[in-house]
């Protein structure tokens, strides 16, 4: 166990209002914050020895957004309010900007939801941490899930995007290692229609019986595919994920 937290700490949390998940995590860490504060202990054992009873702790919620520059304003209003570490960003793009800032300025960061492999423990993210595995972890272990299932060949269907792009890569490199075949990998770009459809065309010709399609988090219109060809449709999205492994019956 760590050692007791004493006297103020003032926390500074940043949070997507635009994202749901994030919507949910700031319920979260407000029910954390009570616990604390409380010293309630059904989440936490003996949590209450953690935290001395003459402890202040506060707990300020910024909307982080998702682009650079509304993280860098909420970064600097968690300094000007004398914040003791910043819960915070919940996407990679701002992660990693934040992360070499805080290294500057000595000043911790937790991240909920960065996963971009690039946001590495490193020499330039020595302030920096996360509550989540990042991309390298979790699309090495697809191959391993393909196998599991019995199948030794599917196809990619992914968002041009750098972060997602550097995923599948990993993705590919490991499949090639544990003999899972990828005879098609179709790339398309988010706000042109045509080669959503073009890339889903790829991958319906091609007839394969498994995909994986790798989407990005996105207001814009989205694709989703069954492999045997015959449905294809697009559905609108707020976000996305791994999605939809199927397998011709």
């Amino acid at each position: 166990m760590g050692q007791p937290v004493i006297g103020r700490l003032q926390i500074a949390a940043s949070f997507s209002l635009e994202l749901p998940s994030q919507r949910q995590g700031i319920c979260a860490a407000l029910l954390a914050l009570k616990h604390v504060t409380s010293g309630d202990s059904a989440v936490v054992p003996n949590l209450a020895r953690l935290v001395r009873t003459n402890t202040s702790i506060s707990l300020t919620l910024f909307d982080g957004e998702t682009t650079e520059a509304a993280a860098v304003r909420m970064y600097r209003a968690s300094r000007a309010i004398e914040a003791h570490i910043l819960l915070g960003p919940g996407t990679s793009a701002p992660a990693q900007l934040l992360g070499a800032l805080s290294n500057v300025d000595n000043f911790p960061m937790i991240s909920h939801g960065a996963v971009s492999v690039q946001s590495e423990f490193t020499p330039e993210y020595q302030f920096f941490a996360r509550t989540v595995f990042s991309n390298t972890v979790v699309t090495r272990a697809f191959p391993s899930l393909l196998l599991a299932f019995g199948w030794r060949a599917c196809s990619v269907l992914y968002l041009n995007d750098p972060y997602i792009s550097l995923s599948v890569s990993d993705f590919i490199k490991e499949a090639e290692k544990l003999g899972v075949v990828l005879p098609i990998t179709a790339r398309y770009d988010q706000k042109e229609a045509e080669t959503i459809r073009n890339a889903l065309q790829i991958i319906a010709d091609s007839r394969v019986t498994v995909v994986i399609a790798v989407r990005g988090i996105s207001r814009q219109t989205g694709a989703t595919f069954a492999p045997n060809g015959r449905h294809i449709r697009a559905k609108r999205k707020r976000y996305g994920r791994v999605a939809r492994e199927r397998r011709r019956g």
